[in-house]
């Protein structure tokens, strides 16, 4: 089934749950990528910075490509992944976590990176789509 093919569905959300999804979908896109730390999910904990120094120890058996270079990353295309299941995760999560924080941006009239549009490449499903009840 193609991507334009695909059923449809709509989810019915706050802005704290919206940014609740959008912060877990950023690490996990940004895990696959080679940033380990998953600094939304560990934000608060006890012991944060040791939580996240030990993740980051993952980064080479996350990042095979990108072997000791601790702080590299595949970015959000996946760029130089050669694991096709693990770029293709990285381009589906990216989109979802930034459009839903580029709506936001967008609504609230922030300044930030977010403001911008979505970067594309030609592997991403469509954009979801967000309107405000």
């Amino acid at each position: 089934m193609k991507h334009n093919e695909e059923e449809l569905y709509t989810i019915t959300l706050t802005k704290k749950q919206m940014l609740l999804i959008a912060n877990c979908v950023e690490d996990c896109s940004r895990f696959l990528a080679g940033q380990c730390e998953l600094g939304f999910t560990t934000c608060g904990l006890e012991n944060q910075q040791e939580i996240q120094e030990k993740l980051r120890e993952l980064h080479d058996l996350v990042a095979t490509d990108l072997i000791h270079q601790p702080y590299a990353s595949y970015g959000w295309s996946g760029g130089g992944c050669s694991n096709d299941y693990q770029r293709d995760k990285i381009i589906q999560l990216y989109p979802l976590y930034r459009e839903i924080l580029h709506f936001i941006a967008k609504e609230e009239g922030h300044n930030s990176v977010y403001a911008g549009s979505t970067p594309t490449c030609d592997e991403q499903d469509p954009f979801i789509k967000i309107n405000k009840l």
